[in-house]
């Protein structure tokens, strides 16, 4: 793997130049998204929410502080929502479990559940072995498990889990091609 941290790699999407025509592409709240946003009380409220669905949908992941947000994307939503960008900073202040329970009301809407250890580590494993037969280069297993993940309506596991499981594909792979390469005896 690469000398960047996972989550290093999944946000640096966000610090780009966004140009507007990006900006309507990946931060455009739907009329479905706008009333699953008026759901929630006051301005700051309704942004941090907002940011929050945005970014779960284009990052499939979580942002550990939606004020991390570039000000352009902050601003581009708020203009939407018809608030002052400002707002946003009362977000994570005023209640901190109303980012996490935004976040549980949010994977509803977009139909998105946690990575589950148990039903999942099985899954994607089977997933990326197949795929490791072919190549076993760790940053396209890597492509291939948030592929994978997407397509499920998975959110992406913790960076150690994700990586205990591709070191461990390329193993797994060379094994079962010795193992299927044998000649057979006959008795």
């Amino acid at each position: 793997m690469t000398t960047d941290t996972l989550d290093a790699r999944r946000f640096r999407a966000l610090q780009q130049d966004w140009a507007s025509e990006d900006l309507a592409r990946f931060f455009l709240l739907t009329l479905e998204d706008m009333q699953e946003v008026r759901t929630c009380r006051g301005a700051a409220s309704r942004l941090g929410f907002a940011l929050n669905l945005l970014l779960l949908r284009l990052l499939h992941c979580p942002l550990p502080d939606v004020n991390l947000t570039p000000a352009r994307i902050v601003q581009f939503v708020a203009m939407q929502l018809n608030v002052h960008p400002d707002v946003l900073a009362e977000y994570s202040v005023r209640r901190p479990q109303t980012r996490d329970e935004h976040l549980v009301q949010i994977r509803g809407y977009l139909k998105l559940r946690p990575y589950a250890h148990e039903g999942d580590d099985p899954r994607l494993t089977e997933y990326l072995l197949a795929r490791a037969l072919q190549r076993d280069d760790p940053a396209v297993l890597l492509e291939e498990a948030e592929d994978w993940l997407r397509e499920e309506g998975i959110l992406f596991p913790a960076e150690s889990a994700i990586h205990k499981i591709i070191r461990s594909s390329p193993r797994s792979a060379s094994r079962q091609k010795a193992k299927s390469s044998r000649p057979l005896h006959s008795s």
